[in-house]
């Protein structure tokens, strides 16, 4: 049995303000347990916490037709944003932990079923926590200080 998953999706998302509490986020193509089809979603953020209200057009293939899904996601970040003076302990989590019930639509039945249109996280790179709305230029902008000072820190000798 071959398990191996691959995805391949395109992404757009539109902040509606400056701070961008809130974003619509547009993600099309192959989602990782091989579904294909779209999702929109309205996300709205208040500090690290998001709740985000989507839906989903999805098709498994093998000559099915394309299920239609909404949801409500909620977001939330298990990892403080600095390590309050412990030096070589902290504490550690997921850095942005969801949760999404959900439920198809247009259908005679309208089960909760999970499983199908995700879309897989692959660690925190830098495009990522540059990209997160918990890590904007303007959090950097307010918080300048402390990349100042991890900087200095990283490069003391």
């Amino acid at each position: 049995m071959n398990n191996k998953r691959n995805y391949n999706l395109i992404n757009y998302r539109y902040a509606w303000n400056d701070e961008q509490t809130v974003t619509t986020e547009i993600h099309r193509g192959q989602f990782f347990l091989g579904d294909e089809g779209y999702m929109v979603s309205q996300k709205f953020w208040q500090g690290d916490t998001s709740i985000s209200i989507y839906f989903r057009r999805s098709n498994l293939g093998f000559g099915t037709p394309p299920k239609s899904f909404t949801g409500l996601q909620l977001s939330i970040p298990i990892t403080p944003r600095s390590n309050p003076g412990i030096s070589y302990a902290g504490l550690q989590g997921t850095s942005q932990w969801s949760f999404s019930p959900e439920t198809k639509i247009l259908e005679k039945d309208n089960r909760v079923t999970p499983g199908l249109g995700i879309i897989p996280t692959l660690g925190s790179s830098l495009a990522t926590t540059l990209n997160r709305d918990r890590s904007t230029t303007q959090y950097f902008r307010d918080n300048s200080w402390r990349v100042k000072n991890a900087f200095i820190s990283l490069t003391e000798d």
